[in-house]
This record gives C-alpha cells, structure tokens and sequence, in this order.
C-alpha cells in the first residue's frame, strides 16, 4: 500500500468525520432551541408572577386594580393614583411587547404569545386602559407591529382584584 493509498482512505475517514460532526450539531442545534424556547415560555410566566406579586405590594393596589372596573374613568382617581395607574400601564405594555418580539425571533411559542396577546387585546379594551393605550401607543416607545398585534387580536374579558373587588372587563 502506498502513500497514495493512505491519503484516500485518510480523505474517506475525514469525511464521514466531517459528517458525523454535523450531525451531531445538527442535533445539539435543535436541542438547544428547544431549551431556549421552553426557559422563554417559562420566564414568560415568572414575570407575570413578579409583575402580580408587585402589584400586590404597591401602595395604589386598591386604585390599580379598581382602574379595572368598567363602570370607572381616570378622573375617578386622585392624580397620584392616576399617574400610578399609568405607569402600571406602560410596564404593563412593555411586557406585552418584550414577550413579542421574543415571539417574533421564533423563541416564546405561538401558543403562549397568542394567550398573552388576546389578553393584552382585552385589556386595552377595557375603558380606563383603552384611553391609556391610545395615549400610549402613539409614542416611540411601541413598534407599530407591535400595536397591530394586539389591536387585531380577539377581544376577551379580563379580570383582577381579589374576590370581593373582582371586574370583569369585556370589550363595548
């Protein structure tokens, strides 16, 4: 067997080694992809958690959570709730927007994007967040993608409060 001879089989071993190397990331890809969208899915709803838990924490929780009631307008608070409540709103859509353009990059899957879209689409529905969000939506802070998403969704009651204060808020 000649030198020749080595540096054929030598290129016909490091071929399959090419092969099965891209297999092998192949797989680990997918793996990982699949990790990525469940940790995203999963820190979808921990912030949700950390948003509720804050919101049972804040002083204005009472005037927060009545802001749900339908028979309510702004100017049924104080201005220090109102401006509460409407930092409430903003992080609020701003959370509604990160976990889109994580949808958008393929990483939050379809089902929970859609489940927090409709109830984002919900929300700015009801009256006191309706007129938030159409001050809201206009600034530079909201891509208008973003805004099509959620305007375009099916419109669903929300709710929030404890028992004894709970609104149900249903599109006019």
């Amino acid at each position: 067997m000649g030198l020749e001879d080595f540096v054929s089989i030598a290129e016909i071993v490091g071929g399959f080694a090419v092969l099965v190397t891209l297999i092998f990331l192949t797989i680990e890809l997918r793996s990982n992809a699949k990790t990525l969208r469940a940790n995203t899915n999963a820190e979808s709803y921990e912030n949700w958690a950390t948003a509720n838990e804050f919101l049972s924490q804040h002083p204005d929780r009472v005037a927060i959570s009545q802001a749900f009631d339908p028979t309510r307008v702004l100017s049924d608070f104080t201005e220090e709730e109102q401006t509460s409540i409407r930092n409430f709103a903003r992080a609020l859509f701003q959370r509604f927007q990160s976990l889109y353009f994580k949808y958008s990059a393929g990483i939050l899957t379809e089902g929970v994007w859609q489940q927090n879209r409709v109830w984002c689409s919900g929300l700015v529905n009801a009256p006191i967040w309706k007129a938030i969000w159409d001050d809201e939506k206009g600034q530079p802070v909201f891509m208008p993608e973003f805004v099509l998403s959620i305007e375009s969704a099916p419109v669903v009651k929300v709710s929030i409060g404890a028992a004894s204060d709970q609104f149900d808020v249903s599109a006019p």
